[in-house]
């Protein structure tokens, strides 16, 4: 709707609420009463009519502006700079970085290597340990006597003890014989 088409209307809405008065004041309050629910109906369509006409207007502006920002913005071609070239000093630090990552490799193998040699060399030991006899120990704590076959034989003072280690982690000893 233009702007004719709205004074159309406010024209209109004067002359019928001109009218329903004069209907009311002379005839019925109903017919009356009708005609300003029409001119409430029309100044409603008209108050939406203009409601709708300055949303458009501000969605116009905005995409004017919108426009303006993209001619304004446009964007300049990249530029892919070349690639740089390896100086002596980058290649230097390079064979660096190598070298000491094959060193780190070799003491790794090493590493290992040493690990494997003392896991042999204590599987033999257990194999070439000869079989101890039992003997008795005498917990002084408990009071109780207990057998075990692995302790260790240790001199102190020209005399042989027998050492062991308890289940709780407590050494206990016994003299033996000289054998």
């Amino acid at each position: 709707m233009n702007k004719t088409t709205n004074i159309f209307i406010v024209v209109l809405a004067v002359l019928l609420s001109i009218v329903s008065f004069l209907v009311m004041w002379v005839y019925d309050l109903v017919f009356g009463t009708v005609l300003l629910v029409l001119i409430l109906v029309m100044l409603t369509i008209l108050k939406i009519n203009t409601i709708s006409n300055d949303i458009k207007n501000v969605l116009n502006i905005l995409e004017e502006a919108k426009m303006q920002q993209q001619m304004v913005s446009i964007p300049e071609p990249l530029i892919i700079p070349e690639p740089m070239k390896p100086t002596k000093q980058d290649e230097l630090v390079d064979i660096e970085q190598e070298q000491q990552k094959a060193e780190v490799e070799a003491l790794r193998k090493e590493k290992a290597e040493l690990e494997e040699a003392l896991e042999a060399e204590k599987a033999l030991e257990e194999m070439e340990k000869p079989e101890q006899e039992p003997l008795d120990f005498y917990d002084v704590k408990t009071k109780k006597k207990f057998s075990t076959t692995d302790y260790e034989i240790v001199e102190k003072g020209g005399r042989r003890l027998a050492v062991t280690v308890k289940k709780d982690g407590k050494r206990v000893s016994r003299f033996v014989k000289k054998e």
